[in-house]
């Protein structure tokens, strides 16, 4: 449905019918900016209901806030224009930087509420009486906007994303069985490319469960339910990273109840009281064969949960709370250095502004923001702001062509709709393309700004001209100051995530990553970005987030273990932990040398585990030779600095394998 014409041609018609009654309303209401209630159904129009109510609350949410903020500015400081400019220019690069630390989906109005007030403030610095009814006009244009929107869109053939939801969890379970049969059927194989699907299922899960939330009041009931779901899912993810890394060291050829219970685990589901009975048999004590015979029944109980969660959705909503916490990741040095070369941008253009003397250079100071906003979170924000810039400025002949040729002919507001229909409903439906969208927006958008359709005077060509130019140098100082300060590159962000993965192993090591649930979806989150980026090196960097995945999760059992330990044993975990901490807190360059005392400290302490016999869990033996399988297999993984490294290091090592 969502790729179908008919989708995309409701989308388009519905977003012009809103767009319009908007318009109809500011006009005859006698607001200053029509066209803004107009724009704002374009900029919140989103494929599902309840995405673009969220996106329309935090949109009325940050122009309010942008608002009272603009107001005190400019009444503090509307004596001095150039201390008046630098508080602008802090305020947004401020709201930039907590709209990139908060991860929730009203992360967008610490973005909005930031050139919100650049929009609000600049066109009435010389007229500072005036700002509280225009802060009042602006939110009045802003909401009326939402409000139109948000009744076609819920009224007239809502789109939830529950059944997009839904595909998504089959998906995944489509792929964990095809992981698990190529796993019973390849012996000794890692299957990096079902590894790359499950881990994007896992992240699309996750992301479609907070947004269909939002839409279904049914799943709302469910919430508890599906947050279990969700664990359960990166659990089982995690669980088929051990299996697989194990079977690649276990000893050939297999022993014959292993391989009868991988391809059990292969096919369909197993009931609860099954995968709670399944089991290996094996006298390895600490490696391969043991943790197999923990992980596997593991296995099993994971699919078998998963399916029943699955099979209680259909029952009646329990509304029940669950407090389950997900981790994601946040990077403050790069969001204060966005911040930061948005204020720069941004007080930058209005020095020129301020020093020319330029009657619509405020305009270039308003787009600047937005455009430093907009592609904040692109590793090379030149890339998409490129495209933009291109097809914002094909906006400038399309709107001539609105105001100066079909808007003379238009005598009644009937005439103006069918006027802007064939235009506007074009661009609505190569919006709902994703591959037409980076096209149809700045076309829509641009030209909405340009035309600026009001009850007042038409505007004159010079002046449409100056604000078009205006608009592109808005849009070209960014990507100039972006691509001189802020070009972070594929490389540079895959040396950031693998640091803060590295960070997740530091913080587990010391005990202070939180809960299972917490380091899974932080460190899957980290994965995929890492394997997003990777290019010709998934592979590597995918064998690599697998070795550390184990590790952590590893580390992670231990510290909640320890307490049971005898105090002999407990003293040489604690120390074993901290070593492994303060491995990788080493430069790069020291961790080769660090490696071999830190194996000697590992052996040491499993040995000490283990003497007297009986003194540690049979768990705590497993899980203990499982980190110091970690780094006897993957030396070079873990003593590597960069992507570049590890993809290096892993290539090695599948050769020597």
């Amino acid at each position: 449905m969502l790729k179908s014409p008919l989708f995309e041609s409701l989308f388009a018609l519905k977003t012009f019918t809103a767009a319009m009654l908007a318009l109809f309303l500011s006009m005859w209401l006698g607001l200053e900016n029509p066209s803004w209630a107009m724009m704002c159904v374009y900029i919140i129009a989103l494929p599902f209901s309840g995405m673009a109510l969220v996106k329309g609350v935090a949109r009325l949410l940050g122009t309010l806030f942008g608002g009272i903020a603009c107001m005190i500015l400019l009444l503090a400081l509307h004596n001095t224009p150039l201390l008046h400019l630098l508080a602008l220019a802090l305020w947004l690069g401020t709201c930039l930087a907590l709209s990139l630390l908060e991860r929730s989906a009203y992360s967008y109005a610490f973005m909005l509420s930031g050139y919100t007030a650049l929009f609000i403030s600049l066109p009435y610095v010389q007229s500072p009486e005036t700002i509280f009814t225009v802060v009042l006009t602006r939110v009045e244009e802003i909401g009326l906007g939402i409000f139109c929107y948000m009744l076609i869109d819920l009224t007239v053939f809502p789109r939830q994303s529950q059944g997009v939801y839904q595909a998504a969890i089959n998906r995944f379970n489509q792929l964990g069985t095809q992981w698990l049969q190529a796993i019973a059927e390849n012996a000794g194989v890692r299957h990096h490319a079902l590894r790359q699907q499950l881990l994007l299922s896992l992240r699309q899960c996750d992301d479609l469960r907070e947004q269909a939330l939002r839409d279904s009041h049914r799943l709302r009931g469910h919430e508890a339910l599906l947050l279990e779901l969700q664990s359960q899912q990166q659990q089982f993810f995690s669980l088929l990273v051990s299996v697989e890394e194990r079977l690649m060291h276990l000893d050939k050829p297999r022993p014959p109840a292993l391989q009868a219970q991988l391809a059990a685990l292969s096919q369909e589901p197993p009931s609860a009281q099954e995968a709670d009975n399944a089991s290996t048999q094996s006298d390895d004590p600490y490696l391969s064969h043991a943790t197999l015979d923990a992980l596997l029944p593991r296995v099993a109980q994971s699919r078998a949960l998963m399916d029943e969660l699955l099979r209680h959705l259909q029952h009646r909503p329990s509304y029940r709370r669950r407090h389950l916490r997900f981790a994601y990741h946040q990077d403050p040095g790069q969001a204060i250095m966005t911040g930061a070369v948005a204020a720069a941008s941004v007080l930058i253009a209005g020095l020129f502004w301020y020093y020319s003397g330029w009657s619509d250079g405020y305009v270039a100071v308003m787009i600047t923001g937005v455009v430093c906003s907009l592609f904040a979170t692109a590793d090379n924000p030149l890339i998409p702001a490129r495209g933009f810039f291109v097809y914002n400025l094909l906006a400038l002949p399309i709107a001539m062509l609105y105001l100066y040729g079909l808007f003379p002919l238009v005598s009644d507001f009937s005439g103006l709709v069918l006027a802007l229909a064939p235009g506007y409903l074009l661009g609505g439906f190569l919006m709902a393309k994703p591959a037409y969208a980076p096209i149809a927006t700045p076309l829509v958008l641009g030209t909405t700004v340009l035309m600026t359709i009001s009850n007042n005077s038409a505007t004159s060509p010079i002046t449409l001209i100056n604000m078009g130019i205006a608009q592109q140098i808005g849009m070209g100082l960014p990507l100039l100051l972006m691509g001189v300060l802020r070009r972070i590159g594929k490389e540079a962000a895959s040396r950031r995530l693998h640091s803060a993965l590295e960070q997740q192993l530091i913080a587990a090591a010391r005990g202070s990553a939180g809960s299972r649930s917490e380091f899974e979806s932080r460190h899957q989150e980290l994965s995929h970005g890492l394997i997003l980026r990777a290019g010709n090196r998934s592979e590597a960097i995918t064998q690599a987030c697998g070795a550390s995945l184990r590790l952590g999760l590893a580390l992670l059992r231990l510290g909640q273990l320890q307490p049971g330990l005898l105090p002999h044993g407990r003293k040489a975990l604690q120390q074993a932990r901290e070593r492994i901490a303060g491995f990788f807190v080493l430069p790069a360059h020291k961790r080769a040398q660090a490696l071999a005392p830190l194996l000697a400290t590992l052996r040491r302490t499993l040995w000490l585990l283990t003497h007297p016999a009986g003194s540690a869990s049979q768990e705590i033996e497993q899980r203990f030779a499982a980190v110091l399988h970690c780094f006897e297999a993957y030396p070079e993984l873990f003593a590597a600095s960069s992507p570049d490294v590890l993809a290096s290091a892993s290539a090695k090592e599948q050769t020597h394998a």
